[in-house]
């Protein structure tokens, strides 16, 4: 690494390259972009089939087996070298004499990536006839000094028979990450990635190209076990070659559309067929001055699902002028749009008239692949019909669906992203709208005379922007609903099939445990709770569950440092208390619990108080301190019983003078050292359960069902 810069002098810029980096040529997201770029401009540098370009990866032995520290990555070449013009064109960023689009911005990338970059060059110099030798170092940390990030050494005059070239040093990766990933890089690694990615150009050349070896380094001893290198015999010749025309389209006078102009740009599609070993997968990709780019508004990633040839895949190339003059100042991204994106930032910035369109290069091109690749066509088609099912099984909107439009070669899956992402923006917009029309509601008067036309059209306004598929979510829970009630009836009248078979009766109180909530679920939003109580079905449940079981967000709930006394006192008489399985347990916040008891329909509540109270004791003393419950309430429900017996069993039970139960207001909850606990319970019958959930009900299903007098008298 060179140290003396008393033999050069530092090159002043006219521009900051901390604003540049900061605001324009952006670091790149792959770390394999610096020795993407040094490549690239090896490629320029040279000619053909007799020039070499050498990639060497040199790292040191740690303690560790395997693992290796980074030294550097050199890229050499025996191109023209660092001649006169070659030099200002370094030196004069945005120079385009090298061609359109290259604009050697492409050692930003190497500021971004390395605290020190080096040149080492010899070229011929005309003027003097002679070869010469120079170098060039780079770092952002000449800046706070120097102002500039370029130092070059003075020329010096070599021997005639030195071969020209310029070979690239990498010292010193700026980010930990990077750093790590290239003391892992392997030569094969690097051998797929250059590979594929210049594939493009390496066709084109096939017959005339540049040998590319790679190598790697051990404490600076050549490891040629690892040695991989392309070279012409490494080019696969075509499978498939085409070309798409695609138009030009200018926006149409609304603003919302295209119209397609006669103009257009010609699209050259190149296939090959390489082991897949080398080409992991089938791929088609986009070109730009021979290099496979990214564009990431274009998605042909259904050809990867096909499979083509038996230990092959397929890698796609297109190639036009087009896209290389849409490539930007950070190599290999295109500046090119959906025609989404467009409309949503062309009031933005300022386009031309007329557009190419990604997705319309996307759709040509998709057409000639699966033309002529009936696997990938299948994959296409297949696709299709599983788009059009989902858009009738989930009955989605369908100016949504043809808003959004249907990608080719699409998972259903991501459809229904998409889609579900479109609708959220609709809704919001449609929010938007709603909340107009209820704040308008304070121009209103009730006491105005046309108060309830004015009111209507407002309701009708709202109704107008729900959507038809909401209305129909909604009547489908309110159907859902009446049905549950209606089989709940069914139940307690032992109207049942399967209460009327014999030898397969079911037993009552299980039938309508799961229909309230499933035996071992937790999911009291699916469950049908709210005929108890609407708020019930929103807190955090469990049904039929151990108590001993019980765990909040993965974290058991009963402590697990019990002492022997304790353990002894809750297994004695043979009996497992926390193994009981309270019927229903809720959880509506910290400090509360609720607890359901289904009973039987002739069963007598009054042999279950007890137990239900113990439920709550174990509750209470047992949990731990996060958990501890202070609060619990207690419904016990059966069918066929006397009030009184209950009154019986425990005076202090009131009679609600409302409806059919009993309850009791305040009820001390054992909690061993914690102190006792509170509990209100209630003791009903299913009946009046049913009763409660009707009334609650009602109002929406009979607007629903447009219910006369008649049928409401027998229903209730």
């Amino acid at each position: 690494m060179i140290t003396d810069f008393s033999n050069g002098e530092f090159i002043k810029q006219t521009f900051s390259y901390e604003s540049l980096m900061k605001r324009r040529v952006k670091k790149h997201s792959s770390f394999f972009q610096p020795i993407f770029e040094a490549v690239s401009n090896a490629l320029e540098a040279t000619k053909g089939q007799e020039d070499e370009i050498t990639i060497r990866l040199k790292v040191s032995k740690s303690l560790q087996e395997g693992k290796f520290y980074f030294n550097c990555i050199e890229v050499e070449d025996t191109g023209c070298g660092f001649t006169k013009e070659n030099l200002q064109r370094f030196f004069d960023l945005f120079n385009e004499s090298k061609g359109y689009n290259n604009l050697g911005t492409g050692r930003i990338q190497f500021l971004h990536f390395f605290q020190h970059t080096e040149y080492h060059s010899v070229y011929y110099d005309e003027e003097a006839r002679k070869k010469k030798q120079r170098d060039i170092c780079l770092s952002m940390k000449y800046i706070q000094k120097e102002r500039t990030p370029i130092w070059v050494s003075n020329p010096e005059e070599v021997e005639d028979d030195t071969p020209t070239g310029t070979t690239i040093y990498f010292y010193l990766p700026w980010d930990e990450k990077d750093r790590v990933s290239y003391e892992e890089l392997t030569t094969d690694e690097v051998y797929d990635k250059m590979f594929t990615h210049y594939l493009g150009r390496l066709c084109l050349s096939k017959g005339n190209m540049q040998t590319i070896s790679i190598e790697h380094y051990i404490n600076g001893a050549h490891d040629d076990t690892r040695d991989r290198k392309i070279c012409d015999e490494n080019i696969p010749n075509v499978d498939y070659h085409d070309d798409v025309k695609v138009h030009y389209k200018t926006v149409n006078s609304t603003g919302d559309g295209f119209v397609t102009q006669r103009e257009t740009e010609t699209f050259e599609i190149n296939s090959f067929l390489l082991p897949s070993d080398v080409q992991k997968k089938n791929e088609i990709k986009l070109t730009s001055k021979n290099e496979t780019v990214d564009a990431s508004n274009v998605d042909f990633s259904f050809v990867g699902r096909a499979k083509i040839e038996e230990g092959k895949n397929m890698l796609c190339l297109i190639s036009s002028s087009f896209l290389t003059g849409q490539d930007t100042d950070l190599r290999g991204k295109l500046n090119i749009y959906t025609k989404e994106e467009f409309l949503k930032e062309r009031n933005l910035f300022s386009f031309p008239e007329k557009q190419i369109f990604i997705d319309d290069v996307q759709e040509e091109v998709t057409d000639k692949i699966t033309s002529h690749y009936p696997s990938i066509n299948k994959i296409k088609e297949e696709s299709e019909e599983d788009i059009d099912q989902v858009v009738e099984d989930f009955s989605l909107d369908s100016e949504i669906v043809k808003k959004i439009g249907r990608k080719t070669g699409e998972k259903a899956s991501d459809f229904l992203s998409r889609y579900y992402d479109e609708e959220a923006e609709v809704e919001k917009d449609k929010s938007k709208k709603m909340r107009d029309i209820f704040a308008s509601f304070r121009q209103l008067d009730p006491t105005s005379k046309n108060f309830k036309k004015s009111f209507n059209a407002k309701v009708g306004a709202v109704n107008s922007l729900i959507p038809v598929k909401n209305k129909s979510s909604l009547s489908r829970y309110i159907s859902s609903r009446t049905a549950a009630m209606n089989m709940l009836q069914m139940i307690i009248d032992k109207d049942l099939e399967c209460q009327l078979v014999t030898n397969k009766r079911k037993d009552h109180e299980k039938l309508i445990h799961d229909l309230l909530f499933p035996q071992g679920s937790m999911d009291a939003l699916e469950s049908n709770l709210w005929m108890l109580n609407e708020d019930f079905i929103h807190f955090r449940g469990f049904s039929n569950f151990k108590i001993k079981d019980l765990k909040a967000d993965g974290i058991p709930i009963i402590r697990d440092d019990l002492d022997e006394q304790e353990k002894k006192t809750l297994t004695e008489y043979n009996k497992d208390l926390l193994g009981n399985k309270p019927d229903i347990l809720l959880f509506p916040e910290e400090h509360k619990c609720i607890i359901i008891e289904l009973k039987s329909d002739t069963a007598d509540p009054t042999k279950y108080l007890n137990q239900a109270v113990q439920y709550a004791g174990l509750l209470r003393a047992f949990a731990k301190d996060e958990f501890v419950i202070d609060n619990f309430y207690l419904y016990l429900i059966a069918e066929k019983f006397n009030f009184e017996r209950i009154r019986i069993t425990n005076p202090l039970f009131r009679i609600s003078q409302y409806l059919d139960y009993v309850f009791l207001p305040n009820n001390p909850v054992y909690g061993g050292t914690r102190g006792e606990g509170a509990l209100y319970m209630e003791v009903l019958k299913y009946s009046t359960l049913l009763n409660r959930a009707k009334l609650r009900n009602s109002i929406f299903s009979d607007k629903l069902y447009d219910l006369d007098e008649d049928e409401k008298a027998v229903d209730e």
